[in-house]
Formats: structure tokens, C-alpha cells, sequence
């Protein structure tokens, strides 16, 4: 048990939510918990003005709140100083307005990204997200992350599709930020702010975003490489090139005694781009794809759930060096210790960052070959930051999981206060603790 849970905290009353009905409040649970820490109660907010008594109760009691969608990236964050609410978000998840001749979607904060690209679809058009686990991931769960895949290097992060959005912040305030049209700028450092500031300074109801056409042809050409040279060659004639892509990812292939370092390019358009990129790719690469398909699906997403995953940033020009490096240092020194685990590497190759994964290692038990690979993606070199995306309790409060604070730490404070004085959302999981 932890220091943080060994603590008796203030206690929720259910009288306080007299508007609630059945199905709304359950006592937490074991699949609730974050870093071994189980919630008192779960509430599902099926309106705003539930979020708002969520925050209200929670502002009087002291207690402390993690918004969710999905949750498919709970496990992201430091230990939390306390969790007594997961407040769900997942029943207010109406898409409320698609205007296609505007190139814009309004949707409620738990709306699927499945969902809202299954609708968008039949007007012709799409989110240019594609977070892991879309039939999970809420919208406004991928937007507080700002979390997306592959077509990052293509359409940009989240927040850069975002037009508007409405929250409720730690005072239980509503703010409203943006609008709804392209042109509409009002607000927009407000919304940015909130995008990717992980549910820590207000809680996303509602959102207006940008979207794109759906591609008349697309083509993902898959190109395999025996050395980590090879590969980073084809990245750097590819960043070299005026090609408009709208992924350029890699994964590494462990499963053998030599590493197969691969490259995934996904393509766009009409069928007569796709078809003279896809030949000016393969010119570039210096050979044909040992595999095409039209579909697409990020490689980068490696994490399945369990073990532990860590990101690493570095200028795109380095990440391939990086990625050789943290393996010959992971190996040797889990084999020094024993460490047997299998590991999943890729990312993307234009935004320079690369996640390690390791299914081996248990909830809540540390083992060798996670302390290896933290130890092994270390800053400092080539590599400018890294993420503990997940790992056992033990071994995350053993590290800052975010990395070193920035310089700007004291202004993030500042704007913490400013949004949540009294510290009730998601208190510590930021970075700084935040």
C-alpha cells in the first residue's frame, strides 16, 4: 500500500448528488484503480451539471477527482497524491452538430472516435486523428492528451484541430473557449491550453473541431531494412524530399537474433498523387515495399495494456541513433540481470519520438528488465525527453515519470492555481506534480 492510500481521506456523501440516478455513483473498484490506488466512487456525468456537482463535492470535501473517457490512457501520469472520484465522462457523448460544407464536427467530450468517424465518414469526411484504440478513446480524452498516431506528421497533434471548447474547471466554472468556424481564432491559446493539459486544469464537455476530407486512394507501403543505418538513410531522403506524407513511422522488429528495422509510409489523395508519391517513396528508399495495403493503422501504438512503456524525444535527425543506442544498453544490462523480456519498439520517425514496450513485466511488480530500459532511456545525449507512460507503482515513484520540470514550471503552477486553487483535479499525476 502506498503512502498516498495509507492516508484516510475525507469521504464522499452520496446525499450530495441528490440529481443522480440509479447507475450513476458505484462504490470504485479494482479495475478503477491507478497505480494500485482504488477510487471511493465512480461517477458517470450524464450532463454538465453533474460534472459541476462532481467538482462542488469535491472542492467541499477535499477530495480529488480524475476525469476519464475511455480510459485507455489512464495509466499515463505520476502517482496520484490522492483519488477519491473517477468521474466518467462516457454518457455525455452526443455528437451535436457536423457542418460539412465548414469542414467542422461539434461533439460532446465522450463521444468515441470510432463513433464520430463512423459518422463523419457518411458526409465524406474524417477526424485526422488516429489515437490507439478507437472504439475506446473518447474525443475528449485524445484532446486533454493530445494524443494521436501516425498522422501527426501529416495533419499535426490534436490540439491543432481544435477550434473551440467548452469546460468546467477546478472551481466548477464554466469557461467557454473558440468557436465553431475555421476562421474563428477568439480564444484559441485558451483551447490549446487545455489541449494536453491531461484533465489537470479543467474537465472537456464539449469540443469543435476541424476535418478533413476523406483521401479518394491511400496506400501504406511497408520497407524492410537489416540495419538501423539502412533505415535512417530512407528517413533522411525522405525528410529531404517535397513529398506531402501523411505518416512516416517505424517499428523495429525483435523476434529474431537481428533486429529488422522497418519503415511504414502512408500516402494520400487522388489516385493519380498516391500513385506518383508512391514512386517517388520507393525511388527514395531505393527499392520496392515488401508489402502495400490500403488500410491504415499507426505501428507506434505499441502499448497492450500491461508492462511498462516509455517515450523518448529527440531531434528526428538523431531518433534512429537514439533507438540503436537504448537497445545494445537494454540488453546489456537486462542480460546482466537476467532480464528475459520481449520488447516492442517504434514511432514516428518525422516528430523524432520512439516508445519501448515490454509485455513481461506484471502490475505492481517491478522487475529487471523495466528498471533496464528506464535506466537505458535516460535524457541526456541524443535524447531530449522521455515519458514513463506506464509501469509498475514501485518503479514510478522511483522516477519522475515526466521527466525534469521544465523551465517554465513556476508559470504552470501559476496557471494551475489560477484554474484549480484548491488542487481536486488529478492532483500530482502532471508534471512537477502538478
Amino acid at each position: 500500500m502506498s503512502a498516498a492510500s495509507a492516508v484516510a481521506r475525507p469521504r464522499l456523501d452520496p446525499a450530495s448528488f441528490p440529481s443522480m440516478g440509479p447507475g450513476q455513483l458505484r462504490p470504485g473498484r479494482d479495475n478503477d484503480a491507478i497505480d494500485g490506488l482504488v477510487p471511493q466512487a465512480v461517477i458517470t456525468a450524464r450532463e454538465t451539471a453533474h460534472v459541476v456537482a462532481t467538482i462542488e463535492e469535491a472542492r467541499a470535501k477535499k477530495l480529488a477527482v480524475v476525469p476519464s473517457g475511455g480510459g485507455t490512457l489512464l495509466h499515463v501520469g505520476a502517482v496520484p497524491r490522492a483519488y477519491d472520484i473517477r468521474l466518467s465522462m462516457t454518457a455525455i457523448g452526443n455528437i451535436v452538430e457536423e457542418n460539412p460544407e465548414d469542414m467542422t464536427v461539434t461533439c460532446q467530450a465522450g463521444v468515441s472516435l470510432s463513433r464520430l468517424q463512423r459518422s463523419l465518414a457518411k458526409q465524406g469526411q474524417r477526424l485526422a486523428i488516429d489515437a490507439a484504440r478507437e472504439d475506446r478513446a473518447s474525443i475528449g480524452g485524445i484532446v486533454a492528451a493530445n494524443a494521436t498516431g501516425g498522422l501527426r506528421h501529416g495533419f499535426g497533434l490534436p490540439r491543432d484541430l481544435v477550434l473551440g471548447a467548452t469546460a468546467i474547471d477546478g472551481c466548477g466554472r464554466e469557461i467557454v473557449a473558440g468557436g465553431r468556424v475555421v476562421k474563428n481564432v477568439a480564444g484559441y491559446d485558451l483551447v490549446r491550453l487545455f489541449a494536453g493539459s491531461w484533465g489537470g486544469l479543467a474537465i472537456l464537455t464539449e469540443l469543435t473541431l476541424r476535418t478533413h476530407p476523406l483521401p479518394a486512394a491511400a496506400a501504406t507501403l511497408v520497407f524492410e531494412f537489416v540495419s538501423a543505418s539502412e533505415l535512417d538513410a530512407a528517413r533522411s531522403r525522405l525528410a529531404g524530399a517535397q513529398l506531402s506524407l501523411s505518416a512516416i513511422d517505424f517499428t523495429v522488429d525483435t523476434t529474431e537474433a537481428m533486429p529488422l528495422w522497418i519503415l511504414v509510409v502512408r500516402i494520400e489523395g487522388t489516385e493519380e498523387e498516391v500513385g506518383w508519391q508512391g514512386d517517388a517513396v520507393c525511388a527514395l528508399v531505393g527499392r520496392q515495399p515488401a508489402d502495400a495495403a490500403e488500410e491504415w493503422e499507426s505501428p507506434a501504438h505499441v502499448d497492450d495494456g500491461h508492462g511498462t512503456s516509455v517515450r523518448v524525444a529527440a531531434a528526428p535527425q538523431d531518433i534512429v541513433g537514439v533507438v540503436r543506442d537504448v537497445c545494445a544498453k537494454w540488453k546489456q544490462s537486462a542480460a546482466s540481470q537476467g532480464g528475459q523480456a520481449a520488447i516492442r519498439i517504434a514511432g514516428h520517425l518525422g516528430a523524432g519520438i520512439a516508445r519501448f514496450h515490454l509485455a513481461g513485466a506484471e502490475a505492481g511488480e517491478a522487475d529487471t528488465a523495466s528498471a533496464a530500459l528506464i535506466t537505458a532511456t535516460a535524457v541526456g545525449g541524443l535524447v531530449r525527453g522521455r515519458v514513463i507512460e506506464r509501469a509498475p507503482a514501485q518503479l514510478k515513484a522511483l522516477y519522475d515519470v515526466w521527466g525534469p520540470p521544465p523551465a517554465s514550471i513556476g508559470l504552470m503552477r501559476a496557471i494551475k492555481r489560477r484554474f484549480d486553487p484548491d488542487d481536486v483535479l488529478s492532483p500530482g499525476r502532471y508534471v512537477g506534480g502538478l
